[in-house]
């Protein structure tokens, strides 16, 4: 993957686990799914994509702080 070469290996895969929650965002803008009908699955998957959005988020703000440098 170019990424890999562009970015590193850590950021590579970051933006790789960005896909999970952004795919929950358009499935419910244009496709109404139907594992999000139901109080439980909307649940999980709803505070999974804030998990791994959290994640990416710390890690940036880890990765650009001066002390990790």
């Amino acid at each position: 993957m170019l990424v890999h070469h562009c970015a590193g290996p850590t950021i590579a895969t970051l933006g790789l686990s960005l896909q999970v929650p952004l795919a929950v965002v358009l499935d419910v803008l244009f496709g109404h799914p139907s594992y999000l009908r139901a109080a439980v699955p909307a649940l999980l998957t709803a505070g999974g994509a804030v998990l791994v959005l959290a994640g990416f988020c710390g890690i940036t703000l880890i990765g650009s702080s001066p002390a990790a440098h």
